[in-house]
């Protein structure tokens, strides 16, 4: 721009301080190209947002179309399961459970397993054995170690056995 001004400084060939009109006119111009550049650009950010906001409603009415095909399909599948449900209930007869004996419960090998059990040696009682760990410092370098042996006698054994067997 400034070298603009300065040949048509030249051209007019006035003498220096003499150019306002010239510069003026040029900033003027300017001013006018500036104007319209902005113009433009709200002309084009507006017709932006006019075709986003129509897209945004063509979207939401198709949401509503899907919304509303849904409901119908599952209004569709509730009648469907209402029917499959009747038809069911309908077609059945009850049938009656039969005794544990008749569906065959192996009791004759249950009486078996009891008969090698008793055959077996009785089990070794063995003392229950605690071990405690206590470490000293956070980096777990030196643990102290607390082993304690527990009898306990067949009564207590059993009644364990008793409450979590």
């Amino acid at each position: 721009m400034v070298d603009r001004m300065g040949a048509l400084h030249k051209d007019a060939r006035l003498r220096a301080g003499k150019g306002k009109a010239i510069i003026c006119a040029v900033l003027g111009a300017s001013l006018a190209a500036a104007v319209e550049a902005r113009d433009r650009c709200r002309t084009a950010e507006s017709l932006t947002i006019e075709s986003l906001q129509s897209l945004t409603r063509s979207l939401q009415g198709q949401v509503a179309e899907l919304k509303e095909q849904l409901k119908a399909e599952k209004d569709q599948v509730k009648h469907l399961q209402t029917a499959l449900k009747e038809q069911l209930l309908a077609d059945t007869t009850r049938e009656e459970i039969p005794p544990r004996s008749e569906i065959g419960y192996p009791f004759n090998d249950l009486q078996a397993a009891k008969e090698k059990v008793e055959k077996l040696e009785p089990l070794s009682l063995r003392p229950l054995v605690k071990t405690e760990y206590i470490y000293d410092d956070e980096q777990d370098q030196s643990p102290q170690v607390t082993t304690k042996e527990v009898p306990y006698t067949a009564v207590e054994l059993m009644k364990l056995k008793k409450e979590f067997g």
